[in-house]
């Protein structure tokens, strides 16, 4: 995955108007999220993975003992999660324990599910749709390296590449999708999968790399 040369202005703006957390101004954020090379190092961002990383941690002492009912249960871990996660479009319940690059990058619509140790290596920008349900240890990683040893180890380089997930999407247990990869809606990946391309619509994926093994006639409801 190569890196791009210019910023993208329309996606900056985007985050800037609906993701929380983010730091705005930052010439290495916007570059890291339109896809170009940046500087992991930096301040505002070594410490910004800092505290979302210690933020997600905490997210797992949360206690039911501590409520007088379930909902008032998934109501605190929800509220929680939007100081996590950049943008939650609805209901959303994650198992503990998650891990997250930075969080603010995460965008996640309603009706989401996330099973044990998901982790998610947002180094761009994450965006998840209506009903989706992820299995557990799933990986969702956006950052790639140089080649070149000097630039990866010596110049602290690195680039990112969004992933986008379409509504209805279900990926099984230990699935890995990396980098730039599109997946459209209703789509099932098989446990174990590594998806490394554009899985397109209604489709059902396996494999490492993950292959289109079988198409879904899917009925849309209230049509």
């Amino acid at each position: 995955m190569t890196e791009l040369f210019k910023k993208n202005q329309e996606l900056i703006d985007y985050v800037y108007a609906n993701f929380n957390g983010v730091p705005k101004g930052s010439d290495d954020y916007e570059k890291m999220i339109s896809g170009m090379r940046y500087r992991c190092w930096v301040p505002e961002l070594k410490y910004a993975r800092m505290r979302r990383h210690e933020r997600a941690l905490k997210y797992g002492n949360i206690s039911i003992d501590d409520f007088e009912t379930p909902d008032e249960y998934e109501q605190a871990r929800l509220d929680y999660l939007k100081t996590v996660f950049g943008n939650i479009k609805g209901e959303a319940f994650v198992e503990a324990p998650f891990y997250v690059d930075y969080g603010f990058n995460i965008e996640v619509g309603d009706k989401f599910y996330a099973n044990f140790n998901l982790t998610i290596l947002d180094g761009s920008i994450v965006k998840i749709g209506h009903g989706v349900a992820l299995g557990p240890n799933v990986t969702l990683t956006c950052a790639t390296h140089p080649l070149d040893p000097y630039m990866r180890v010596d110049d602290h380089y690195e680039w990112s590449r969004e992933i986008i997930i379409g509504n209805r999407v279900w990926l099984g247990a230990n699935v890995t999708v990396l980098a730039g990869v599109h997946i459209g809606d209703n789509v099932v990946v098989g446990a174990n999968s590594v998806v490394t391309k554009d899985i397109p619509a209604n489709s059902v994926a396996v494999g490492i790399p993950a292959r289109v093994v079988k198409k879904l006639e899917v009925v849309e409801r209230g049509k």
